[in-house]
């Protein structure tokens, strides 16, 4: 049995997505942290950073046409999740089952408290500055 770090632990840091990078062509935002996971942790670890440039790329397309931000990160939830969850199979040779209920609950309830963050941060970003920065509601 395989024992995987927790999302949390072994995701990029918060922000390292690529949205303001990947929406206008650059598509490389995070690069060097997923370089730094690969070498540090290991191919699964590496390999589960590097989705987030599918997923962040994706997103950025969906902000780019308009849909509101809480929109775009619940579309986004599934496939994080899947993705994630396929590597993990896929590198780590895990059972679906158990890469399932690990990785891929683990993933969609680690990306739902980090949409709320986000959101909530959008909405005080919008307070703060008077303008809306991404369309919440």
């Amino acid at each position: 049995m395989t024992i995987l770090p927790p999302a949390t632990l072994a995701s990029p840091c918060a922000g390292n997505d690529g949205y303001a990078d990947q929406s206008h062509g650059g598509g490389h935002g995070g690069t060097g942290i997923r370089i730094a996971l690969l070498i540090r942790l290991g191919p699964v670890i590496g390999a589960r950073a590097a989705t987030h440039a599918i997923w962040g790329y994706i997103g950025a397309l969906l902000i780019q046409r308009k849909v509101s931000l809480p929109g775009t990160l619940a579309i986004l939830l599934p496939i994080h999740a899947l993705v994630e969850t396929g590597v993990v199979m896929g590198l780590a040779g895990i059972a679906l089952t158990q890469a399932f209920y690990i990785t891929g609950l683990g993933t969609a309830l680690h990306h739902g408290m980090d949409s709320l963050i986000t959101i909530g941060l959008a909405l005080s970003m919008q307070g703060l500055f008077g303008k809306q920065v991404f369309r919440v509601r």
